[in-house]
Order: structure tokens, then C-alpha cells, then sequence
């Protein structure tokens, strides 16, 4: 079932988040989407609770949302300005670590391979996937973790205003 997001207020979407610091960071997110004039929508399955979040209506930037019967609390992004990539030093440890660890790019055997994420680290390749469900996923985030998700956000939202 599809909530819009005039049915459904901040407050009452973090409800649905059992985790303290996820509810913060989904609240911080959503007030940054909703100043921006950017849309979300909801949807519940009763096992999982999802909010779709969109710059652009076509594709969603961002994912909030809880997994595994709602005990998991999962920020998804997808990053268009690849730029960041290259300021990985200036995320927290946990964020940066779980951007570098995310699934590798398949190669042909992904839609779109075109679209990978290639950068380099600490002298390394790094081939990552571009798809929103696959990479950049932010399992149950800490309190230090807060001002660097919110910085990539926040720089996903400059870079396509420039647009």
C-alpha cells in the first residue's frame, strides 16, 4: 500500500522507526526534503516500512526505511554528483567504511553498467555498483554517522539544483 506524503507527517513516519538515532536521522532528512520542496512517499507492507524520497520525480534519491520484520533501520542513496567520491576522508569512519565494502559492480551482468561508480581510495580501484538497492546502503547508522549521511544529502541536493 502507497502513502502519500500529505497523509502521512514526519512525525507519524518515525513512529514507525524503532531505532532512536534512525528516527533522528529520518526526521533530519525528511525536513531537509520537505524545505527543498522535494516529495516522498510511503509505503508498508506490515514487514517493512519504506519512504521513497525524490529530487527528480523519475528516479528516487534516497530510501529510508526498516527491514527484517522493522527491526533494521537502512538509509539507501543513490549518488549523482560522483564528486563526493573523491572526499571520502571527510565522512565518518562507519559511513565511509560501508561506501568502500558496498557490492562490487558485476560488469555485464548488471543493467546499466555504464552507469558504475569508479573511484579510487587509499590507492585502490573501486567498481562499484550504481544501483540504489545495491550500493551506499547505511545499515543502522550511529549518532556519529548523522552529519556525514546528512552531508552526502545535502550535497545530492546542491548538485541537482545546479541542474
Amino acid at each position: 500500500m502507497a502513502i502519500n506524503a500529505p497523509d502521512k507527517s514526519i512525525e507519524e513516519i518515525c513512529e514507525n522507526i524503532s531505532d532512536e538515532t534512525g528516527r533522528k536521522l529520518a526526521a533530519e532528512i525528511l525536513r531537509l526534503f520537505t524545505d527543498h520542496g522535494f516529495t516522498y512517499k510511503v509505503k508498508d507492507d506490515g514487514r517493512r516500512y519504506r519512504v521513497y524520497c525524490n529530487i527528480k520525480k523519475s528516479k528516487e534519491t534516497l530510501i529510508l526505511g526498516t527491514m527484517d520484520m522493522r527491526k533494521d533501520f537502512i538509509v539507501q542513496l543513490r549518488v549523482t554528483d560522483r564528486s563526493i567520491l573523491g572526499k571520502l576522508d571527510e565522512l565518518s569512519e562507519n559511513v565511509r567504511n560501508r561506501m568502500l565494502s558496498g557490492p562490487d559492480c558485476r560488469g555485464e551482468a548488471c543493467r546499466d553498467c555504464a552507469a558504475k561508480y569508479v573511484f579510487e581510495y587509499g590507492g585502490r580501484e573501486y567498481r562499484k555498483c550504481h544501483a540504489l538497492m545495491c550500493n551506499f546502503i547505511f545499515h543502522n547508522p550511529v549518532e556519529e554517522d548523522i552529519p556525514s549521511i546528512l552531508s552526502l544529502i545535502g550535497n545530492e541536493i546542491a548538485y541537482n539544483a545546479k541542474k
